[in-house]
């Protein structure tokens, strides 16, 4: 039996081989011409995995979304009738953040790469695509940014634009609450300058009260406050607008120099200072008094000091800020000097000549008079006869013959006559030789 199973086994071997080789190769064919191994790209949106956990550590995805916004190339290599039926919805690249274990201090904020895998859905899930192994992906990992979640407190600044109302000045604004908690990456709070809002108060006159929402700006002037969370979007707004005015500085003197001295010249380091306040507290402030400045005996300059903070304690109104608060008045005193001037004589004007001169004849001296002046060097070095005005000689009641008189004059601001008034000599000459006298004595007799 076995021989004869042996003799029909090898006999015609080689046709029998021949025909194996044959059959195997016309079944390989058809295989690959049928149902060929082939290679299929797919682009999938990446999905995040386990991010629940990042955030349950106390940690934060910096990128997360610009991760939930790639897309990533799959290849597939399978069998031609595995491949036919897919489509981009039939793989979901992913990459599984929840491994923190490998953070450190050093790595917070950079890129770390993760691997992307893939897993198939749908047609590609019952293809059997998921055991072999011919799944790939472009990139092959991504870099994710992670960060420790803080809180921190900031004080909330009210900044304005526009310009106020003419006459009218705002004050510092303030909010509430003042002060805000942000949270958010650690290396994002580092970068925060400033938990601010912004009122426009263009031509604004009356008092400002507004709920404004809060802009977070970091060092480069950007706004971030997408990047954290506010436990408060927006802050209730007041700015105080007052009127504006300059109240003027009024200040009296009293007494004289020293003898032989005058005052040079007076100066303040301010002359009016600047309030805000209502426009009915302003309007009852006409000027600002200082006490009275005592001249007497003074031989050199001399400097003092009013506070005028004081004189605003009892009222309403405020100081502006930048204005000097203390008046600095300083009295320059300098020595007297003197100087002649001469006077022409025709521009001496006579009065008193009345009907009781009769005929009688005043006569003046023809050739000119010579005064003396004295004030401050500037005064008096500029100082020209020009300036004498209004000179006068009083020669009512005067008898006959020779008298001398004192000359009136008005002077300038800061000169004064030297000494005694000038007397200037003056004749009454009688009409004919008698006049007064001669009538005087017929009356007489």
């Amino acid at each position: 039996m076995i021989k004869r199973l042996a003799q029909a086994l090898f006999k015609n071997l080689r046709w029998k081989l021949l025909s194996f080789v044959l059959a195997a190769a016309l079944w390989f064919v058809c295989i690959n011409f049928t149902n060929p191994i082939e290679s299929k790209t797919f682009t999938s949106r990446l999905i995040v995995q386990n991010l629940d956990a990042v955030e349950h550590n106390g940690y934060v995805l910096l990128n997360k979304s610009e991760l939930d916004n790639s897309f990533i190339r799959v290849s597939v290599k399978a069998e031609r009738y595995a491949l036919l039926g897919l489509s981009n919805d039939d793989f979901q690249p992913y990459i599984d953040v929840s491994p923190i274990d490998y953070l450190r201090e050093n790595t917070l904020g950079a890129d770390q790469p993760l691997n992307i895998y893939v897993n198939p859905v749908g047609n590609a899930a019952h293809s059997g695509l998921a055991q072999s192994g011919g799944i790939t992906t472009q990139p092959l990992t991504v870099n994710i940014r992670l960060d420790r979640v803080a809180s921190q407190d900031f004080p909330v600044t009210v900044n304005t634009s526009g310009s106020v109302a003419k006459s009218y000045s705002a004050l510092p604004g303030s909010a509430t609450p003042e002060t805000v908690r942000v949270t958010g990456p650690t290396t994002v709070l580092k970068r925060i300058v400033s938990v601010a809002v912004e009122a426009d108060i263009t031509g604004v006159s009356s008092d400002v009260a507004e709920t404004l929402a809060l802009k977070v700006v970091d060092s480069d002037k950007r706004d971030i406050t997408g990047l954290v969370t506010l436990n408060a979007s927006s802050v209730e707004v007041k700015i105080p607008v007052n009127m504006y005015a300059r109240i003027p500085i009024k200040q009296n003197y009293s007494g004289s120099p020293a003898e032989g001295y005058s005052v040079a010249g007076i100066t303040r380091n301010v002359d009016y200072i600047e309030v805000l306040g209502a426009e009915e507290d302003i309007s009852q402030v006409e000027e600002i008094t200082l006490p009275d400045f005592d001249l007497s005996g003074l031989k050199s300059p001399q400097t003092l000091y009013y506070d005028v903070r004081p004189q605003f304690m009892q009222s309403r109104l405020n100081i502006v800020n930048g204005t000097p608060h203390e008046v600095s008045v300083t009295v320059d005193v300098a020595p007297l000097e003197k100087k002649s001037v001469t006077i022409n004589m025709g521009d001496i004007r006579l009065t008193g000549m009345d009907a009781d001169m009769g005929g009688d004849t005043v006569e003046l001296p023809s050739e000119p008079f010579e005064i003396t002046v004295i004030g401050s060097r500037d005064v008096i070095s500029a100082f020209t006869s020009a300036e004498v005005k209004n000179m006068s000689i009083d020669v009512s009641g005067l008898s006959i013959g020779e008298h001398y008189l004192p000359l009136l004059a008005d002077l300038p601001d800061g000169v004064k006559i030297s000494g005694e008034p000038p007397m200037v000599r003056v004749v009454v000459h009688a009409k004919d030789g008698g006049g007064r006298d001669a009538q005087n004595n017929r009356r007489s007799e």
